[in-house]
Formats: structure tokens, C-alpha cells, sequence
């Protein structure tokens, strides 16, 4: 058995303050830096990486 039951009104509010919370960091987030950085940047393609390692064995792909 639960210990706390909820009520789905109940358990609606609990959703709706996570949600509210959520959304505070957010904005927090976002007045000092960007929230999402994407500081990847793509150095090789899938063709070339398949052209140079397509053919290798998994043995030899393996770090030493």
C-alpha cells in the first residue's frame, strides 16, 4: 500500500508546482547564459569515418 495516497487534484498541484519550478530555473538559467549550449563542433563525416574504418576489423578498432 502507499503511504501517501494522493488525490488526482492532489497529484495535478504537485505536477503544476514541479512544472513551476522547473520553469524558474529555467529563466534563472537563461539571464546568465545560454540554458542550451551546443558547443559541439562536427570534425568528420559519416562517409569519411565509414571510407576510413568500414573495412577494419572490431579488433583493430579496439584501443590499444
Amino acid at each position: 500500500m502507499s503511504e501517501n495516497p494522493q488525490t488526482p487534484d492532489s497529484a495535478a498541484q504537485d505536477e503544476n508546482k514541479l512544472i513551476a519550478q522547473r520553469r524558474e530555473k529555467l529563466a534563472g538559467y537563461r539571464a546568465q547564459r545560454n540554458a542550451y549550449p551546443n558547443d559541439f563542433r562536427r570534425d568528420a563525416k559519416a562517409e569519411e569515418l565509414q571510407l576510413a574504418y568500414g573495412q577494419r576489423s572490431a579488433e583493430s578498432l579496439e584501443p590499444v
